[in-house]
């Protein structure tokens, strides 16, 4: 995993959040409408928060153009793209008051906004990875309907990411990173 760098993070993995950090959701929890209650809402809101309100410093990465989180979790493929997708499930992890999460919502968006700014193409891969395996510890919400949250259901990429149906990339797949 990441560790503490001043190119990639500003503090130290979970010295915020105090919490063991051993759960997270994926993307594809998040970015279904069913599970929107579950966002922190306030401050944010699906469609409503801009990406780069939260993300300042990825204000010139034009993956992020005009989108809300949802927009970003949404979109598909790969490069800032991808670490868009992973960096909102972060932030919404580390938000969450039911996710003990790796990182605290700083923390989260320090690490991004060190990958947009300056471009750093090695941070954003690095960070992108590590997120990635956060958010696939396994979700410990439910539904918002009083079932269950999937458990054991492969993302297709032969990795259970315990809530089923979600998008995980794999190391393998890095040729097709747009700069």
């Amino acid at each position: 995993p990441l560790e503490a760098t001043d190119e990639v993070c500003l503090t130290c993995k979970g010295e915020d959040n105090g919490g063991d950090g051993d759960q997270g959701c994926t993307p594809g929890y998040w970015k279904q409408a069913h599970h929107f209650f579950a966002w922190e809402n306030p401050p944010y809101d699906p469609r409503n928060t801009a990406f780069v309100d939260v993300f300042d410093k990825c204000d010139k990465i034009g993956a992020y153009d005009g989108k809300s989180l949802l927009g970003a979790l949404r979109q598909g493929g790969g490069g800032y793209k991808a670490l868009g997708r992973h960096a909102v499930a972060a932030l919404l992890n580390a938000a969450s008051g039911g996710v003990d999460y790796p990182w605290a919502e700083d923390e989260v968006i320090a690490a991004v906004n060190d990958a947009c700014s300056p471009r750093n193409r090695d941070a954003a891969i690095a960070l992108k990875d590590d997120l990635d395996e956060w958010n696939n510890l396994g979700c410990p919400l439910g539904n918002g309907k009083g079932g269950s949250n999937g458990n054991g259901n492969s993302n297709g990429g032969g990795s259970s990411n315990g809530n089923g149906g979600s998008y995980s990339s794999s190391s393998s797949s890095w040729s097709w990173w747009a700069w």
